[in-house]
């Protein structure tokens, strides 16, 4: 609720120079209406509608593996607090993100919008005071990545709407020793080493010239030399100019 005024407020702050600009409509009489006519002024009022807020003290806390392999079943489980001190209904609503499947479809809802249907899941449930409550449900991805999960929402009996912090899981390979199509040095280091032909520039020096990268970005593009080359290649003209020294004190010593 706060973001819509919030959004709102933004959007009055963007709208007002050019309201301010409109020319303002003067109280003055109609000219169809003679100077002499009695004219009477009235005003219509209605009293303001008062919202009644009934407070409650509910939170939703979203928890699951940080990391997962590619193919396997991930447990997400949604904790419930009401540390108040009565008994709150209240109702869960939790989103579908892309790049997961989901193997508890009886728990699956849909929300039909402009032609989309669009799939979430939801709960009732029941919070006495002072308890805690968790749901579960599972997903699973099938290629690397990383999952974002937005804010879960409990939106209790009252009105009042609370929101869970968003999350991720990096989804990373099961190594095969080959760096398939959707695999990178990010996600799988194992299969995709740096310097891969894996979509990624890395720009990492490791003596591996990356096909990925632009001309000029890849620090192994040979810009450096290795140091026994460079050392023989500095030691070689130190050792003429030394036999040039010595022949020329020899040649004056004969002289």
């Amino acid at each position: 609720m706060k973001r819509k005024f919030m959004i709102l407020f933004m959007v009055v702050l963007i709208l007002l120079p050019g309201v301010s600009a409109i020319k303002l409509i003067k109280d003055e009489r109609p000219p169809n209406i003679p100077a002499d006519a009695p004219v009477n002024v009235s005003e219509y009022t209605e009293p303001v509608q008062t919202i009644t807020v009934h407070p409650t003290r509910l939170s939703i806390e979203r928890k699951h593996p940080m990391e997962a392999a590619a193919g396997s079943s991930v447990t997400i489980t949604l904790k419930l607090i009401n540390a108040g001190s009565e008994s709150v209904r209240a109702t869960i609503f939790e989103d579908q993100r892309p790049g997961l499947t989901y193997p508890d479809p009886a728990l699956i809802s849909y929300l039909q919008y402009q032609g989309l249907r669009i799939p979430y899941f939801t709960w009732n449930v029941t919070l006495p005071a002072g308890s805690e409550r968790t749901v579960t449900y599972h997903a699973m991805a099938q290629s690397p990545g990383m999952i974002t999960f937005s804010s879960a929402l409990l939106w209790d009996e009252f009105g009042n709407l609370f929101e869970s912090a968003p999350t991720h899981i990096r989804i990373t390979c099961v190594p095969n020793g080959r760096c398939d199509t959707g695999e990178n040095t990010i996600y799988c280091p194992a299969d995709c080493p740096s310097g891969s032909a894996d979509g990624i520039c890395d720009g990492i020096a490791d003596n591996r010239i990356d096909p990925d990268c632009v001309t000029g970005y890849d620090p192994d593009a040979g810009i450096k030399a290795p140091k026994e080359t460079t050392k023989a290649l500095i030691e070689i003209p130190i050792i003429i100019l030394a036999c040039a020294a010595g022949f020329v004190v020899i040649a004056r010593i004969r002289k």
